[in-house]
């Protein structure tokens, strides 16, 4: 291998008067010499191969066959501008000096003034300049210049007061190409996690800046009138859509982003949602912030949780619009329907004053948004199977077609109010653990579903599929937060909600009797018990069967449960007046089921015999 040996001698001022210094400039090079090598034949080959290599002006000064080396020096004159500044130097190129000589001068110009790097190259006027450097600013430099693929002496480096570095790009610079990689750049090769590229793309001018990683605090309390105006409820006005802006959490904040930006719903523009989550993942904590938000905010709000009864919801039913709070499948299926009709009545309200939605109302006609929670959607739906091997006639075979006729009336109503109703003001929320049509929500009610939320730090890859119309445009929970042992991974998710981007956000959390007691703070009504009456249960649950044996719902010619009689008095009466009602649960109206309806029968079978005995 070629070694090479170089030596300055002054020939002209030196004194740094700031007119120049010029030096002639000595380079040596010990060559070894190949097998073979034949100084007659063979030093005009040696001597073009080192120009290819090294640039021209080289000479042989000897070669020694007994060692079997050769000796080569060639002398250049530069011109040193050394009163630039103190770091910076600017030396006058040979006019033979070609662009692909630019590596060569940077390292030739490096061991000769340690401390300075090659900064500017221009071969074309004979120009190049130099810079004095530190090591960590030769490293940044050098790791930018490798990902965009240009030379070192192309990127613009500087320290930054405060820490990091300053930077000017070169002229390829594309924001959509390399600021990603630049941040990937910044928090992994130049600095650590938390460390951030910011870079304007006209000027091309930035910096790479230090940082800490974002996270969340264990938990964020519900800010409840700091951000919630009271005269969004009392000055009603729909066609703001402030009504529909409800404050569900915190955003996890940017690279050099301040903490806490809220984030909210926007159900003018996303009318209906899906939460997904896995137990414990905390759908509940964020629909108690989404119902005191939704009252706080002037809407109607109802509740569907037939699986566990509404218990996590108990201390929000006092505010719950009366008659629709569900805690068993047929009460979900009367407040489905009743808000379905409602949204039906709204319809024609629209047509009639001929706008195109609900928040273009006047205000007289009294309309205000209606949100529907619907919880544990995936048990709710879910059919059970049909036990084999049973007559026909069997109590326990109609039993379980009743409940899956319910469940399926219960889908279809869910299926209809986000198809249908989106411009009503009919507002869809539905939670659930797992959302796919395996479990009882088909792909269509997803498709209805705009605004989606996936709770859970670590979900599958399957499930963000399932909950995300475009998964892999979600970002994930970054690891740190994900694994952090202090809190900062609970009630955490990600939200995909048209007309924004996407994002990472934690739910607000404070105690339900906290959040309660605000609203009444704000003198909200209440109601005594918002479950659906027998009235409206009579009217609005379908019968498992007719007398040709066919299922009836509501809106059906033929007879229903809750007929009128030709008479006119209601079915309920008269089933009371003739001892009918012994299936009836006093305390919500609807009929007994499961278990409750077998131990009730039993009952009054005891009690028949007894009173024949």
């Amino acid at each position: 291998m070629a070694q090479s040996v170089t030596t300055d001698a002054p020939t002209g001022d030196a004194s740094g008067s700031g007119t120049g210094e010029e030096r002639s400039h000595r380079e040596e090079i010990k060559i070894p010499l190949p097998d073979g090598f034949d100084p007659a034949k063979h030093q005009g080959v040696l001597l073009r191969r080192l120009a290819e290599r090294r640039g021209a002006g080289w000479r042989l000064d000897l070669i020694d066959m007994n060692r079997r080396v050769a000796f080569a020096s060639r002398t250049l004159t530069l011109t040193q501008v050394q009163a630039v500044t103190k770091s910076m130097k600017v030396v006058a190129l040979q006019t033979d000096v070609k662009p692909a000589d630019g590596e060569r001068l940077a390292a030739q110009f490096a061991a000769q003034f340690p401390g300075f790097q090659m900064t500017g190259f221009e071969p074309h006027i004979g120009r190049a300049e130099l810079t004095m450097m530190s090591p960590a600013e030769v490293h940044a430099r050098a790791a930018v210049a490798e990902l965009m693929r240009v030379k070192p002496w192309q990127v613009q480096v500087s320290a930054r007061i405060g820490g990091g570095f300053d930077m000017v790009l070169p002229s390829g610079y594309l924001p959509s190409r390399h600021d990603e990689k630049l941040n990937e750049v910044a928090r992994s090769v130049i600095g650590e996690p938390g460390w951030y590229a910011r870079f304007d793309g006209r000027a091309r001018r930035g910096a790479v800046i230090p940082g800490r990683l974002p996270s969340f605090p264990p938990s964020v309390p519900h800010p409840l009138g700091r951000v919630i105006r009271p005269d969004v409820r009392t000055r009603w006005n729909a066609e703001a859509g402030d009504w529909g802006r409800i404050p569900i959490g915190v955003l996890l904040a940017g690279p050099g982003e301040p903490d806490g930006e809220l984030l909210r719903t926007d159900f003018e523009a996303n009318p209906s949602m899906q939460i997904s989550g896995v137990m414990g993942s905390g759908k509940g904590v964020l629909i108690n912030s989404l119902i005191t938000g939704a009252l706080a905010h002037g809407l109607e709000v109802g509740l569907v949780d037939a699986v566990k009864a509404c218990v996590d919801y108990v201390d929000f039913k006092p505010f719950l619009k009366p008659g629709f709070c569900a805690e068993n499948l047929e009460q979900a299926v009367c407040v489905l329907q009743m808000a379905y009709d409602e949204g039906q009545r709204r319809r024609k309200l629209i047509k009639k004053r001929q706008v195109q939605k609900f928040a273009q109302l006047p205000t007289s006609a009294a309309v205000r948004p209606l949100l529907v929670v619907v919880d544990e959607a995936t048990s709710l739906l879910q059919a059970e199977p049909v036990p084999k091997g049973l007559p026909k006639d069997s109590p326990l075979l109609a039993e379980v077609g009743e409940r899956n006729m319910l469940r399926a009336t219960t889908l279809n109503l869910l299926s209809k109010i986000p198809r249908e109703l989106r411009f009503a003001g009919v507002i869809l929320v539905l939670a659930s653990q797992v959302a796919s049509s395996t479990v009882g929500i088909p792909t269509e009610l997803r498709a209805n579903l705009p605004a989606k939320i996936l709770l859970g730090p670590k979900p599958t890859e399957n499930n963000r599929r399932l909950a995300l119309a475009n998964h892999d445009l979600v970002p994930t929970i970054p690891g740190h937060i994900a694994d952090d042992p202090g809190g900062a991974a609970r009630g955490v998710g990600v939200f995909e909600f048209q007309g924004r981007s996407t994002g990472v956000f934690k739910a607000f959390y404070s105690p339900p009797a906290e959040l309660a007691g605000w609203l009444r703070s704000l003198r909200m009504p209440v109601c005594d018990d918002p479950a659906p009456t027998p009235e409206q249960m009579a009217r609005h649950v379908p019968t498992f069967a007719s007398a040709d044996g066919e299922p009836r719902c509501p809106g059906d010619d033929a007879p229903r449960r809750g007929g009128r009689a030709p008479s006119g008095r209601s079915s309920a009466a008269i089933r009371t007046e003739m001892g009918d009602n012994w299936d009836i649960d006093p305390g919500t109206g609807g009929r007994l089921t499961g278990q409750a309806r077998a131990n009730k029968a039993r009952h009054v079978s005891a009690q028949v015999a007894r009173g024949s005995a």
